[in-house]
Formats: C-alpha cells, sequence, structure tokens
C-alpha cells in the first residue's frame, strides 16, 4: 500500500512536470497580441489561446526546451492593429518577425526590455510614429528592419550603441533631421540601408569607422554637404548608393581606395551636384557606376564671359553644362563688391540657354557676376538643386557715376 502510494505521489510530480507551463505574464503577453492584432481573423492561428503556449503549440510560438518563448513567427499572417506593450514582457525572445502584416500605431518603448532579442523584423507594415530610443537597449540584436512602414521623427543616437548589429534597414519611412553621428560606432554593420526618407544635414564623417561595411544606400533624401573623405576607409564596401539628393562639391580622390566596389554598379551618384577635376578618380566612377557619372550632376557653368555692357545692362554668357534634362536653367548674379553678397539678375528658361542680359544696373557702377545651374525637382529626384557659384567676373556699366552731395556735384 505504501508503495503505492509512492508510486502515485511520483506520477504526480512526472505529470506536473510534463506539463509545467509558461509564467502567466508571458503567457498574457501573447494573449494581448492575439487580441489587440484581431488573431481571430489571422492567415493561421492554431492553438492559439488553448492551455499552454509551448505544449499547444500556439502557431508561430517557438519555445525551448525550459519552456521559454524565444522566437515570434508571425510574419506574412494578416495581423491588423497595434504591437501591444506587453511583449515587452517575453525577456527570453531571439526573433520578432512579424514583418508583411497590417501594423499599425507605434512601436512600443517596452521592446526595448527584450534583452535577448537577436532579430526584429516588422518590416512592411503601417506602423508610425518615431523609432523608440530604447531600442539601443537591445545590446545583443544583430538584425533590424523597421522598412516600408510611415516611421518619422529623427534617428535615435542610441542605434549607434547596438554593437552586435550587422544589419539596419529603416528604408522607406517620414524619418527626417540628420544622420545620427552615433552610428559610426557600429563596428559590426555590413548593411546601412536608409533610403527613401526625408534625412537632412550632412553625411558623418564617423560613418568612415565603419570597416565592414559592403552595402551604403542613403538615396532619395535631402542630404547636402560634401561626401566626406573618410568614406575611403570602407575597404569592404561592394555597393555605395547617395543618389537623388543635394550633395555638392568635389568628389574626394579616397574613393579610388574603393576597390571593391562592384564594376557597373557599385557607384551610384546620380542627380547632385557633385565634380571632380581628376581625371583618373573620373575614369575610376565611371567603371563602377557603368555609365558617364558626370552626366546627372548641376554643377557651376564654366566660361563665363561678359559680352556686352551698356549704361544700365550687362550681357553674360557662359558654356552649357553637360546635364541639360530634367527642367531647370541657369540664375545670374551680381554684386558691388567682390565676393559678393550676390542679388539675383534673372534666370533663363532651360539649361540649353546659355547667355542672359541683366538689366537696372546703375551707369558708371563696376559689378561682379556669377552664374549657378539649377535644376527642378523630378522623378529621379525629390529635391531642387542649385549648383555652386561659377567664377566670378568683372565689368563696369557705361556712362560716369555722378554722386550729388549737399547739392553740389561729386567725381
Amino acid at each position: 500500500m505504501k508503495r503505492l502510494a509512492l508510486i502515485a505521489i511520483g506520477l504526480i510530480c512526472l505529470q506536473n512536470t510534463a506539463f509545467a507551463t509558461v509564467p502567466s505574464i508571458e503567457r498574457n503577453a501573447l494573449v494581448a497580441l492575439y487580441n489587440s492584432t484581431s488573431g481571430v481573423d489571422w492567415t493561421e492561428n492554431k492553438n492559439w489561446l488553448t492551455d499552454d503556449p509551448c505544449l499547444k503549440e500556439w502557431y508561430g510560438v517557438v519555445c525551448d526546451q525550459n519552456e521559454n518563448i524565444t522566437q515570434i513567427l508571425l510574419y506574412s499572417n494578416n495581423l491588423e492593429g497595434a504591437i501591444p506593450s506587453e511583449l515587452g514582457n517575453l525577456t527570453s525572445l531571439n526573433y520578432l518577425l512579424m514583418y508583411d502584416n497590417q501594423l499599425t500605431g507605434s512601436i512600443p518603448a517596452g521592446l526595448g526590455n527584450l534583452a535577448n532579442l537577436e532579430w526584429m523584423w516588422l518590416f512592411n507594415n503601417q506602423l508610425n510614429g518615431p523609432i523608440p530610443a530604447q531600442l539601443g537597449d537591445l545590446v545583443k540584436l544583430e538584425k533590424l528592419d523597421l522598412s516600408n512602414n510611415q516611421l518619422n521623427g529623427s534617428i535615435p543616437a542610441a542605434i549607434g550603441d547596438l554593437a552586435n548589429l550587422i544589419w539596419l534597414q529603416l528604408d522607406n519611412n517620414q524619418l527626417s533631421e540628420s544622420i545620427p553621428s552615433e552610428l559610426g560606432n557600429l563596428t559590426s554593420l555590413s548593411y546601412l540601408l536608409m533610403y527613401d526618407n526625408q534625412l537632412t544635414g550632412s553625411i558623418p564623417a564617423g560613418l568612415g569607422n565603419l570597416a565592414n561595411l559592403e552595402w551604403m544606400w542613403l538615396f532619395n533624401n535631402q542630404l547636402s554637404g560634401p561626401i566626406p573623405v573618410q568614406l575611403g576607409n570602407l575597404i569592404n564596401l561592394e555597393q555605395i548608393d547617395l543618389a537623388g539628393n543635394q550633395l555638392s562639391g568635389t568628389v574626394p580622390a579616397t574613393l579610388m581606395n574603393l576597390t571593391t566596389l562592384k564594376d557597373g554598379f557599385g557607384l551610384n551618384l546620380s542627380w547632385n551636384s557633385l565634380h571632380t577635376a581628376d581625371a583618373d578618380l573620373d575614369i575610376f566612377m565611371d567603371a563602377k557606376s557603368g555609365r558617364d557619372w558626370s552626366s546627372t550632376q548641376t554643377i557651376a557653368p564654366e566660361n563665363v564671359t561678359v559680352t556686352n555692357v551698356s549704361e544700365t545692362s550687362a550681357s553674360l554668357s557662359w558654356s552649357e553644362i553637360e546635364y541639360t534634362s530634367n527642367g531647370g536653367g541657369y540664375s545670374a548674379l551680381y554684386s558691388t563688391a567682390p565676393g559678393g553678397p550676390y542679388k539675383e539678375g534673372g534666370s533663363t528658361a532651360s539649361k540649353s540657354i546659355t547667355s542672359l542680359t541683366i538689366n537696372g544696373l546703375w551707369l558708371g557702377v563696376s559689378y561682379y557676376f556669377v552664374v549657378q545651374s539649377n535644376t527642378n525637382s523630378h522623378t529621379f529626384n525629390q529635391n531642387s538643386l542649385t549648383s555652386e557659384l561659377s567664377s566670378e567676373v568683372h565689368a563696369k556699366t557705361l556712362g560716369e557715376n555722378i554722386i550729388y552731395k549737399n547739392g553740389f556735384e561729386e567725381h
């Protein structure tokens, strides 16, 4: 009898071990996800809300041998609604893959509590609001993809704390402001994809620290200023695409260090305001671009000349720039002092018109003239572009400038 009692107690213990349950806080987090995203309408919701998520193998939920929830794989499953903040309680989670759904609302700051998370893929949804700075606490994160949403605001500087990050993809959102210089701390990064946003400011020189980077896609933003010489340090780079921005100035010769760029498509600088007088660099960039890279650049015209002056006007001419398509023209500016400040003197109707007369000048006055090129926004660039100023030319209008002081003529 005693032996039978011991056996019965043993069976009860085995039964309790066999049916050990996920902690209620974690099960409740999954239930919150189900309720918040219309789980009843998911494409697949097998076993959800029945008993234990691990033992009953809820669809898309993966557990380890210790009944810890380690993966949520609910991609392409017709989830509609907001991500509940309770997901931040799944502290053993390694993979959160809920891409290709109709998730809405903001990304909960509580997801920053997922200290063991390695992959967060939430792309191809309808998420909005800012990226929470708390994602910078995900120190084990290797792949972060939030692309093809409606996220706005700035990129948190805290993302630069993700030392294990290999893949960062934030493209096709509405992100604005400048690229944080802290992203230069992501020394494990291989893929940096932030195109099709409204990012402004200059490209941080610190991105030249990303020695493992293979892809840098920053096209279709509003980035301005020169290309940092430090990008020449990215010796593992295979593709760099900076097209459709407002970049200007001289292309740094250090780009010739990027010998791992793919021939024919590894470099894209189209539709900016960049130039070089370095013949070797020009040949290199043509080879890596697979085209005449300079044929899409809005640059300052050359050979500006004063062709005629009168008492109240001056006529200018210049050489046509290579890039004459996609609308725009030239603007002539003038000043009575070398180096400006300049006033607008008129514009041409296209970039094929290479002369213009400035009227309304004072007789007998020395003027300093410059010309710049303009390109309208178009299919390949959301930005209007204005080139740097041309070299300055000088001329004096005809006649004598008479100045009267105290009612008397002064010469």
